[in-house]
């Protein structure tokens, strides 16, 4: 079993951009069944993690405003338009980024967000048997 990185940061915090990506993933969802993939890995000395979805993607003319605040597309879903903008302020709170990949019509929408690696050693997630 893997585990996603151990980073420093208020749990509430960092629960609250997952779990805005995942409502998001599955709220712009294209097709009967939502299709998410979450990765993470390493580059230049931060933690990347990816959430994609298989949803309709994200418009060049979108990608340059979803992060403002009470930014949407109005025709697709319900929504107040500040959960990205949240992810953005959280995550630059603690040193990282969020950006979404290029579109592709189809393709869904990969959102990758940063958070520096802790600087000393920081407590393993417990392997409960």
């Amino acid at each position: 079993m893997s585990y996603l990185p151990v980073v420093e940061g208020y749990e509430v915090h960092l629960e609250q951009v997952v779990q805005n990506l995942l409502s998001n993933a599955v709220k712009y969802c294209d097709t009967a069944i939502a299709k998410i993939q979450i990765a993470a890995g390493t580059a230049e000395g931060k933690y990347r993690i990816s959430i994609t979805d298989n949803g309709p993607g994200i418009p060049e003319e979108d990608r340059r405003k979803i992060f403002n605040l009470f930014s949407r597309n109005h025709e697709l879903v319900e929504g107040t338009g500040i959960g990205l903008t949240i992810c953005k302020r959280i995550l630059q709170r603690y040193g990282g980024t969020i950006a979404v990949a290029p579109y592709e019509k189809g393709k869904g929408a990969t959102f990758t967000f940063t958070l520096p690696k802790p600087k000393g050693p920081v407590p393993q997630p417990s392997r409960a048997e």
